[in-house]
């Protein structure tokens, strides 16, 4: 009896393991080596968010949409997380007050964020790329890496260009900065 009822679960399981591979072509295909995100990213030539009248922002596009997109950037970049929040902040110049910049920024919580720099326009607010001319096919951005009380990303001018750092705030040598795209 203990040999049947063994025998008859190696072969539910077995049915089960089987069953569960698919050829299903509608599959999700690793996408890891391709940073570009066209596929699913194409909201990134558009308008991501609004300013609204009194500062605020309000996402236009699916905010897990931004999630699933910068996890995808992180991991093609070895820098795999799973992020736990997706908002967007006005970054202040460091060294001009009167200067500011928006940014769309993904955090784990836990020491890892990654920022993507917008520009306004019209009251919306788009993907400014590294070069300044905004979605071109591909979606870049600023990783800080370190503990979870610092490591924050920061904007400041540079010979008119605008670009984040980390800020240690505290984590020292353990905060570390990378470009991601």
């Amino acid at each position: 009896m203990k040999k049947n009822l063994l025998t008859t679960a190696f072969v539910l399981l077995l049915v089960a393991f089987v069953g569960s591979c698919s050829s299903d072509e509608t599959l999700v295909q690793d996408t890891s080596n391709d940073s570009s995100l066209t596929a699913r990213g194409s909201f990134w030539g558009g308008k991501l968010a609004n300013v609204n009248s009194d500062g605020t922002t309000t996402f236009t596009v699916d905010p897990s949409s931004i999630k699933a997109d910068l996890e995808e950037l992180m991991a093609s970049n070895n820098q795999a997380t799973t992020l736990q929040t997706v908002f967007i902040t006005k970054k202040v110049n460091v060294n001009d007050s009167n200067d500011f910049t928006y940014a769309l920024i993904g955090s784990d919580n836990v020491g890892t964020s990654i920022g993507v720099m917008l520009s306004e326009s019209g009251g919306g607010l788009y993907f400014q790329g590294s070069d300044g001319l905004g979605f071109q096919g591909s979606l870049s951005g600023t990783t800080c890496r370190g503990c979870s009380f610092g490591c924050f990303l920061e904007y400041v001018m540079i010979q008119g260009k605008k670009a984040f750092y980390c800020n240690s705030a505290g984590c020292g040598e353990f905060c570390e900065k990378k470009y991601t795209e």
